[in-house]
């Protein structure tokens, strides 16, 4: 269900050009600059819960990283956790999400996950499209912090 032209795959492992695109890809959808390489290495190859097949991503046409959706999979309690899910500006409202998002709950189905959780905070946007896609809001809450 991918926009023609576009590829739906996982990570390239040991890539560093391709940690770079994929920090760049997060820069760009988040207003951020700080994300590089050298951390998206660490993470996919040092993080306990770091799985590349449910590392989804959305190729555009000319080679860059269009849009991403990663999944946590807790197998002990079949539980997901859906971060990050973002599309880069100049490919916004092709469906891109959405496409990984379904294909995400495939392969988490096919785990056998029964609980697939995603936080928003109020980003009214965000909340409509995980609305859309089969998120409905269970918890509203408040942080406070002591800033003393």
């Amino acid at each position: 269900h991918m926009p023609e032209g576009y590829t739906l795959r996982t990570p390239r492992q040991g890539d560093d050009a391709e940690y770079q695109r994929f920090a760049d890809l997060l820069n760009a959808a988040f207003h951020r600059t700080f994300h590089n390489a050298q951390e998206i290495r660490t993470f996919r190859t040092q993080s306990p819960s770091y799985r590349a097949d449910l590392d989804l991503l959305a190729e555009a046409p000319d080679g860059s990283l269009a849009a991403t959706v990663g999944f946590t999979y807790v197998e002990e309690n079949r539980t997901a956790i859906v971060e990050p899910v973002c599309t880069h500006p100049d490919h916004l409202l092709k469906g891109l999400a959405r496409a990984l998002m379904s294909e995400g709950f495939r392969r988490l189905k096919a785990l056998g996950a029964v609980d697939v959780t995603v936080g928003t905070g109020d980003m009214e946007a965000a909340n409509r499209f995980y609305e859309s896609v089969g998120f409905p809001e269970v918890y509203k809450g408040s942080v406070w912090r002591w800033v003393g």
